[in-house]
């Protein structure tokens, strides 16, 4: 935990393929969120250009 600086649990980190943190949610996650499927669309978008 210490490694990746989590303050508190629950905590999601998306990691990219070449390990570098993406994003970052402190908290519950609602996967299905606006918000979370912007920011995870907005990576799949990054990885195809």
């Amino acid at each position: 935990m210490l490694a990746l600086a989590v303050v508190g649990l629950p905590t999601t980190i998306l990691i990219d393929r070449i390990g570098r943190e993406r994003g970052r949610l402190a908290g519950p996650a609602e996967w299905n969120s606006p918000e979370a499927v912007a920011q995870i669309s907005a990576l799949i978008d990054e990885r195809k250009r």
